[in-house]
């Protein structure tokens, strides 16, 4: 664990193949969007979104979504693509994953192993 020391960088792991991975963690309650910035580092970098289910004050058990940089800026642009269909202005847009562009990402672990 970096501790915040490390920029887009919570966790430095391991892989079985020796290779060393850096991970930043989102955590968000419930089903709604994850607000980060598009990742700025190269594809060696992999976000690991984990959701408790449950309600806030009843924890219930993760669900983790593992996403590469580049599924990441493409569900960003997605997002960005639809609330400008919608209307929204991008002053009042903050980038964002929703739920439904990370779902298929869930317990894609074999990101990890490389």
């Amino acid at each position: 664990m970096t501790l915040g020391h490390a920029p887009e960088t919570d966790l430095l792991v391991r892989s079985p193949k020796g290779a060393f991975l850096s991970v930043e963690v989102k955590g968000q309650q419930g089903k709604s969007d994850w607000y980060i910035r598009p990742p700025e580092r190269d594809e060696t970098v992999y976000l690991l979104v984990a959701v408790p289910t449950g309600a806030l004050t009843t924890p219930g058990v993760p669900r983790f979504f593992i996403m590469t940089p580049a599924e990441i800026r493409a569900a960003i642009a997605c997002y960005l693509k639809d609330r400008r269909a919608r209307g929204t202005s991008d002053a009042k847009w903050q980038s964002a994953i929703r739920w439904k562009d990370a779902v298929d990402q869930e317990n894609k672990w074999e990101k990890l192993t490389s």
